[in-house]
């Protein structure tokens, strides 16, 4: 087995051709079948199987594909460490959701890497789903996501087939966000009743619509669907523009309306359990990067005072 090979293989499940991954690394198709055929009886399994349809991979072949791409990720950072000038090169790719804490984590560790001789520093705003095949890809290290609700299993299982884990940052509380100069930031709590007629602003990714994260059989859920009153923001100031000039609510945790305090919108504890936990997501059998190690320590110490506070407690 030769790291080629693996190249190979990689490449031609990435492009689902044996033609189209030919043309890609610049070899005949008649060297790469001949390359990947020896690959698959060197180590006693079928990668891919030949349809009428196409080229498919088993699942065999997924979770060597993703050894493989942990394989060649280690050998490329080894190759960085020990090149002839000696350079080290400090490299890190993360997707996320639109969140203020995980903004400053990424900006705190540019700035703690800035005085290495070269740097290659990526952050990504996507949706969930896009960003679980950006990490099992290897196009990132790392994700950030949210969980929750009758959907967390389903992540789950999506997680696994991908050969990928997810690890608890936080598990907290929703809160709403609305203006300060509504009448529901005078309340102790907000039940879901105070909201009818609200229309509720969500984050570009639908994803993240709270709609996804919580029981359907919430209170909150049912008065959201029942106004029926929806508006798809794609950035942090749009949304609180919004808020402040519209009878409109939003989701938020972790009082996150303080570090845009230049808006008057406040964060509200509702009145219902509504939990979720924020993780991050990796492959499964590669390890983190020293940067992808130092930002979670960095987004760990952020999200140090949020916590699970059970409204019935």
């Amino acid at each position: 087995m030769t790291l080629q090979q693996l190249l190979y293989a990689i490449e031609t499940d990435k492009y689902g051709s044996f033609n189209k991954a030919a043309q890609v690394l610049y070899v005949t198709r008649q060297s790469l079948t001949n390359a990947i055929n020896e690959l698959e009886k060197e180590i006693g399994i079928k990668i891919f199987r030949r349809t009428n349809k196409g080229l498919l991979t088993t699942v065999e072949g997924r979770e060597f594909i993703n050894m493989a791409k942990s394989v060649l990720y280690s050998f490329d950072n080894l190759k960085q460490v020990y090149s002839s000038k000696h350079e080290k090169v400090s490299r890190f790719s993360m997707v996320s959701i639109p969140n203020f804490f995980v903004e400053d984590a990424f900006s705190t560790l540019c700035k703690e890497v800035g005085e290495s001789s070269s740097i290659r520093m990526t952050i990504k705003t996507t949706d969930a789903y896009q960003s679980l095949d950006d990490v099992s890809s290897s196009r990132a290290e790392i994700a950030t996501v949210m969980i929750g609700g009758s959907h967390k299993a389903a992540w789950v299982n999506l997680l696994r087939s991908k050969g990928l884990e997810y690890v608890k940052l936080l598990e907290s509380q929703f809160e709403l966000l609305v203006s300060a100069n509504d009448p529901l930031a005078q309340q102790e709590r907000i039940s879901a009743h105070m909201l009818e007629g609200y229309s509720f602003v969500f984050w570009a990714d639908s994803s993240m619509n709270i709609l996804n994260l919580i029981p359907e059989t919430s209170e909150i859920a049912k008065v959201i669907v029942q106004n029926n009153k929806y508006i798809n923001a794609q950035f942090h100031t749009t949304l609180f523009m919004i808020l402040e000039n519209t009878r409109a609510f939003a989701t938020s945790f972790c009082g996150m309306n303080r570090h845009f305090s230049v808006y008057p919108v406040v964060s509200m504890p509702i009145a219902e359990d509504l939990p979720f936990e924020l993780v991050y997501i990796k492959q499964k059998s590669r390890p983190l990067s020293w940067e992808a190690e130092r930002f979670i320590a960095l987004l760990q110490e952020n999200l140090k005072d949020c916590h699970l506070q059970s409204v019935k407690s």
